[in-house]
């Protein structure tokens, strides 16, 4: 047997050496605990490049387009169709038409209307007119659908080219006898308000019915300013008439007949709208009848 001493430095050494053992078994055990519970680092990057890829290309593509507007594909195809197919408007006249230009509600297109525009007289469709008293009647019948908006625009402009010492009225037809009339019914003069109120009421006429203008007609001749005085010329605009055979015969009779009952001086130049040949006679002959001219539309 060793003495204490030496027995007591053995157990020492051992202690130590089972220490470091120890030791040496938790650092590999934490080692291998932290180690091998990490995500995979490669899974991590994969999925981190993915993610990049797809913001990548989501900040690349274009931009989704907006929905059309339905007004403006309107607008741009109605537009296209009057630049882009000039009308054949045969003009009676020394002056050239001044092109049409939309005409602000409100008096607003009064501003642009000076003396030099005024000295060229008031222009419906290439015929020009210093006439002071006019009254313009419409065709607004179903079958003007579609056409209408062109109307409107020239309409509007000749309203606008009006001196303050002229009188007007429109008178729009639909629906057989129906009649929309401007100013109250009567010839107005063109002040600033009066214009204002026609470019509204224009704007606010829709086509429908059948194409009667006869009743339209007899009111134009009829109508009068404060002083009792008639219209001077009467522009009459069409596209054609729902008449039976023995009817389209006799038509034109029938409105000189009424002018030489109402207003023998009345002046009424025809504008046919995409007229059958027909009509056209119809119209030439109205004119021709009245001291005044005939005009074709059409593309």
């Amino acid at each position: 047997m060793g003495s204490p001493r030496h027995r007591v430095g053995g157990v020492t050494f051992w202690a130590w050496l089972l220490s470091v053992l120890l030791h040496a078994v938790l650092l590999v055990g934490f080692f291998f605990a932290r180690f091998t519970n990490r995500p995979d680092d490669g899974a991590a990057r994969s999925r981190q490049t993915a993610s990049r890829a797809q913001i990548k290309r989501l900040s690349e593509a274009s931009p989704a387009a907006p929905k059309p507007k339905i007004k403006k594909l309107f607008a741009a195809a109605e537009t296209q169709a009057v630049t882009k197919r000039p009308l054949d408007i045969p003009v009676r006249s020394r002056m050239e038409p001044v092109a049409p230009e939309p005409v602000e509600a409100g008096g607003g297109a009064d501003a642009a209307i000076g003396p030099d525009l005024w000295s060229r007289g008031v222009e419906f469709f290439g015929q020009f007119t210093d006439v002071r008293k006019i009254c313009y009647v419409v065709d607004c019948s179903g079958s003007m659908h579609g056409r209408i908006g062109l109307v409107k625009t020239q309409l509007r402009t000749s309203v606008a080219s009006l001196r303050p010492d002229q009188f007007f009225c429109v008178v729009f037809f639909l629906q057989g006898n129906l009649l929309l009339e401007s100013g109250g019914g009567a010839l107005v003069r063109a002040t600033p308000a009066a214009k204002a109120a026609a470019y509204s009421f224009i704007d606010r006429a829709i086509p429908s019915g059948t194409t009667d203008p006869l009743n339209a007609l007899t009111r134009a001749m009829s109508l009068r300013d404060a002083s009792g005085a008639g219209a001077g010329l009467i522009y009459f605009l069409t596209d054609g008439f729902d008449l039976q055979p023995a009817g389209a015969e006799t038509f034109a009779q029938q409105v000189c007949r009424l002018r030489g009952d109402l207003a023998p001086a009345t002046v009424i130049n025809t504008i046919g709208f995409w007229t059958e040949p027909a009509d056209e006679r119809i119209l030439q002959e109205i004119a021709a009848e009245t001291g005044g001219e005939f005009v074709n539309i059409a593309w």
